[in-house]
This record gives structure tokens, sequence and C-alpha cells, in this order.
């Protein structure tokens, strides 16, 4: 009886951590894959930018090969919002929003071919191009916003499905830990209790010998040992997945410090430089020591306005290419073109601010 009941224990135990090994494998697929879908909307966005600058640079030079630029791009985005697609059909919220970014892609790259058309037809007007440009510009923010609210979804979910990880790794171990503790607890009882029996009796048909006890036992510490052997394998595997994890991660932060955009980390309350890349410290000749923990008024020279901006971001979830004044160490300004987004931050809501230092570009305009 205590027999069959450390069976049962270490059985429960094994299939109980089998699931939860289950679980954990699916939840890392679907990370992996969700910063997979990140890379994609974020191509998405450059690739546009590409074909934007094309678009100008056809504009300046007349060279044919912009033009092919423009088309890759136009290819290379409809492969991904197709995948897109095929991947969100299960999340009706963010498939809309992926169709929403198929109509202002398409609209986008529609505005590209028209004034390249009226460019070849020698009808180009500075008036109407002003509106294409400026049309453009109105649906390329659109876009980055698309593109942000669907990151920020991710990421959100991405997290989500980290802190379930971590619960579903210790419940594992656990589980383990007091399956086999029980079911040796219950192994000794039956031990002893054989022990005592003494001798070797004759048996009948309800009846063992010792020497079939021994060879039972024999056969469920193998079995036992095959089983532990397999939740061994489980938990390599579980903890290879996390290296995994951890080296996309390290991915991640290596792209944020080799922007070529200074990125900062805020927290929304006092606008504190809670983290902030390599770019952001060339840029304004400040250490990252010397970042973290001011507050981006103390050298922002316009502060109402930057209170008005935070506002406006908080409400919206965003504010884009807004133009600001910014001093650096030495007290010289900079001209800052920004986008703002609204992120989860280690559980925590921040603001994702992107700086682009537009002095030179806007000195040179007559």
């Amino acid at each position: 009886m205590f027999f069959l009941m450390g069976i049962t224990v270490l059985i429960s135990a094994s299939i109980v951590t089998y699931l939860n090994s289950m679980e954990q494998l699916d939840r890392h697929d679907y990370i992996t894959d969700g910063y997979e879908r990140i890379d994609m909307i974020e191509k998405v966005q450059a690739l546009i930018s590409d074909a934007d600058a094309s678009k100008r640079g056809y504009q300046l030079t007349n060279d044919k090969e912009y033009l092919t630029v423009i088309n890759d791009s136009r290819t290379s985005v409809d492969s991904i919002l197709r995948i897109l697609k095929a991947q969100y059909r299960e999340n009706p919220k963010t498939l809309q929003r992926i169709d929403t970014l198929v109509l202002l892609v398409n609209e986008r790259f529609d505005l590209f071919d028209k004034a390249i058309y009226a460019l070849d037809k020698k009808e180009a007007k500075p008036k109407s191009l002003n509106i294409l440009t400026d049309r453009g510009k109105i649906v390329t923010s659109d876009i980055r916003s698309i593109v942000s609210r669907v990151r920020n979804d991710e990421n959100n979910l991405i997290t989500a499905k980290h802190e379930l990880g971590d619960q579903s790794y210790r419940f594992t171990f656990y589980t383990i830990v007091g399956g086999v503790t029980v079911s040796c607890i219950i192994f000794i009882i039956v031990f002893v209790m054989l022990r005592k029996s003494g001798g070797i009796q004759q048996h009948n048909e309800n009846e063992f010998t010792n020497e079939e006890l021994e060879k039972i036992v024999r056969e469920r510490t193998a079995e036992i040992s095959q089983i532990n052997y397999r939740l061994n394998m489980n938990l390599e595997e579980l903890r290879k997945k996390d290296e995994d994890l951890k080296r996309s991660e390290e991915y991640y932060r290596m792209l944020f410090e080799q922007a070529h955009d200074a990125i900062f980390i805020l927290s929304p309350e006092d606008e504190k430089v809670i983290d902030v890349n390599k770019r952001a410290c060339q840029m304004y000749g400040f250490t990252r020591q010397e970042f973290i923990g001011i507050s981006l008024k103390s050298i922002s020279k316009n502060v109402i306005q930057g209170d008005e901006n935070m506002k406006i971001t908080l409400e919206k979830g965003y504010f884009h290419n807004f133009q600001t004044v910014h001093y650096n160490k030495q007290l010289n300004e900079i001209l800052m073109e920004i986008n703002a987004s609204v992120i989860n931050y280690n559980g925590k809501k921040a603001i994702l601010s992107i700086h682009r230092d537009i002095t030179d570009r806007v000195m040179m305009i007559p």
C-alpha cells in the first residue's frame, strides 16, 4: 500500500513537472516570436524612411538608382506586412492595427509615386510638391504611431510571459523536490517494514518472498531513475532557453547602445533620466553617471513647453516629431527633433525619448 502511494506521488509530480515544462517551452517560443515581430514592425518603419530618403535623392540628382531602392522597399514592406497579418490573425486588436498600417503604407508609396511622376513629367510645381510632402509627413507620423503601439503591445505581452515563466519555473522546482522527497520517505518506510517482517517465507497467490519484493523495488527504482533523468533533461533544456532569452535581451541592449540617435528612458513624473545610450552622452557631453538621475528640465531651454509635451505624450501614449532646444554640458544650444512614447520598463510606466540633433540641418535652410 505504502509502495503504491510512493509510486503514485512520484508519477503525479512527474506529470505536473512535464506539463509545466511544456508550458515553459511554449512561452519561450512566444517570446522569441514576439521579438521577431518587433524586429519586423520596426523594419517596416526603417524601409519607409529609406524610401523617403531615396525620393529626396532622386529629386536632387535624378539618379534612377534611387527608384530601385524605393521599389525594393515597397516589395519588402508588402512581404513583412503579409507575414504580420498571418501571425496576428488570432489577435483581433493588433490585426486591426496591422490592417490600418497596410492602408497607410500603401498611401505613403502612392505619394512617392505621384511625386516621382510629377518630377519625371517636369510638371512639378513648388506648391503641389509641398502639398505631397506635407501629406507624406502626416502619413509617416501615423505609421510611426501604429508601429509604436504594436511594439508596446508586444513588449507588454513579453514582460507578462517572462513573469509567468519565472513563477512556473519555481513551481516546477518545488514540485520535483517535494515529489522526490515524499516518495523517498515512503520507500524508506516500505523498506523498514520489509526488514522487520524478517526471514524468507513461502508465498501463495497473495504473498511475495523478499527476493521478489527486492526485484520489484529494483524495477521501480530503475523507473524512478529514468523519470528523474527525463526531468533533469527538461530542466537543462529550460535553463538553455533562459540563456537564449538573456542573449536576446543583450542583443536589444546592443541596439540601444549603438543607435545613431540619442535615446533616453525617463520617469514620467519629473523627467529624470533612468537610462541613456552612448550616443546621448556624446551628443550632450555628459557621462552616463552624470546623466542618470538628472531631469531633462535642467537642460531644457523652454521648461513650460516641455511640461506640455510630456502631458500630451502621457495622454496619447506618444508624441512624434516635436522640436525643442536643449543645452549641452558646455551650455551650447542644440535644436532637437524628439519622438517620445510611453513604454513599460521593468514593470513600471516610463517614457522612451529619441532625440535627433537637427541644428546643422536647420542652419543650412536659407
